[in-house]
């Protein structure tokens, strides 16, 4: 059986509808570009498109040595409504956390903000490209379940 891309690929696909005359000088669809047109318009969850970057990697979670640092990051990544490093700094001047985790918490706040930019921007090129090939491929795979749809 063929993949969806050798499907999609495959430019010799025949006219569709089949007919002798042509309107305008135009000729019909071809058989995949007939069936994308009239793929299902909710994406069902198991699609997943082929994307040209790859998921951005979540930074590693810092080496902390005591538990209030621990509890502080934990908090902020799962609600990161205010700045982790003057935090961490608070925490220092309390006597809380030590020099070393505030550090790795600054260190850790740079790298988790650029991560979830680059994960913002990746998360909308992905749903784009949801949108984009999820036609061509439901077409390929229509094809590929009906081989003598192909022959029309």
């Amino acid at each position: 059986m063929k993949s969806a891309q050798q499907l999609v690929g495959a430019a010799k696909l025949p006219a569709f509808p089949h007919t002798n005359e042509t309107l305008c000088g135009l000729e019909g669809l071809s058989i995949l570009q007939y069936f994308a047109t009239r793929a299902p318009h909710e994406i069902p969850a198991w699609f997943r498109p082929a994307t040209a970057k790859p998921e951005p990697d979540q930074p590693e979670y810092p080496t902390l040595d005591t538990e209030r640092a621990k509890r502080l990051c934990s908090n902020w990544i799962t609600d990161p409504c205010y700045d982790l490093a003057p935090a961490g700094r608070e925490l220092f001047d309390l006597g809380e956390i030590t020099a070393d985790d505030v550090q790795a918490l600054e260190m850790f706040e740079i790298a988790h903000l650029a991560w979830s930019d680059t994960r913002v921007e990746w998360d909308a090129e992905y749903a784009r490209q949801r949108v984009a090939q999820w036609p061509w491929t439901w077409a390929a795979l229509v094809l590929a379940a009906e081989p003598e749809a192909t022959s029309l």
